[in-house]
């Protein structure tokens, strides 16, 4: 529930998804699965945690929650412009990583593990996030029904590209100006496609998703197995990696 919040606010915000029901609607449907998430958080630990535990999971889940949020922030103001590679990441990490601690990390404490493997797995839920926010960047890129290029917003694949464009031949920057201006992004994105293919950019994402999925996958390796890997690739929709 708190990833399905936080997706349905993103797209309130992006406003590239078609979902049948107004902008308002989106942001109070993810503002209720969020509160719901909450709530039903509480409500398991109740049961499974003593004081100490369930005040420790407080003072992280509202950490969490703000880091969470303000990456929000930072990514609906923040556009390819911006941000080089290393600040894109960083927010990524708060966005949507902080999310998934709170998840990793819960699982960790209803299971009763120790405070170090709770940890364990709030970091690898964070890495794994960061590799779905990536496959992400590329699906935004490509797909038509995402307004990722019309609003600027920042990518792996578009900042890698602006860097390289900088110093080699000025193409890229010259095609985003263009999309910047274009009533109809649709003309240009074949040739912002054609460049990022052509020069190695989706590659170069491709590699970083594994990286990042990989990490989290071996922090999560005395839990799990090469199914459950498999799993974990076909979840967080990085089938196409």
């Amino acid at each position: 529930m708190l990833q399905s919040s936080a997706e349905l606010l993103d797209h309130a915000i992006d406003q590239d998804e078609d979902y049948g029901i107004s902008r308002e609607e989106l942001m109070m449907l993810g503002n209720y699965l969020y509160t719901k998430s909450i709530q039903n958080l509480m409500q398991a630990g109740q049961s499974h945690w003593n004081d100490k535990i369930q005040e420790r999971l407080l003072t992280n889940l509202i950490s969490c929650l703000e880091m969470a949020w303000l990456g929000q922030w930072e990514d609906y103001i923040t556009t390819y412009h911006c941000v080089n590679e290393e600040e894109y990441l960083n927010m990524v990490m708060n966005k949507s990583g902080k999310l998934y601690e709170i998840v990793f990390k819960s699982i960790g404490h209803l299971a009763e593990l120790k405070e170090k493997d709770c940890q364990i797995l709030a970091k690898a839920g964070n890495q794994i996030a960061v590799a779905a926010q990536l496959s992400n960047d590329i699906q935004g890129i490509y797909s038509p029904k995402k307004a990722d290029l019309e609003q600027m917003k920042a990518s792996v694949p578009i900042i890698r590209g602006i860097e390289y464009s900088k110093q080699q031949d000025q193409k890229l920057l010259h095609l985003l100006q263009k999309a910047e201006d274009s009533t109809s992004i649709e003309e240009i994105r074949p040739s912002i496609l054609e460049y990022l293919e052509v020069n190695r950019l989706f590659e170069y994402t491709k590699v970083l998703i594994n990286v990042y999925f990989n990490e989290g996958m071996d922090l999560m390796s005395k839990w799990t197995d090469h199914h459950h890997r498999k799993q974990f690739y076909e979840l967080f929709g990085l089938k196409e990696v």
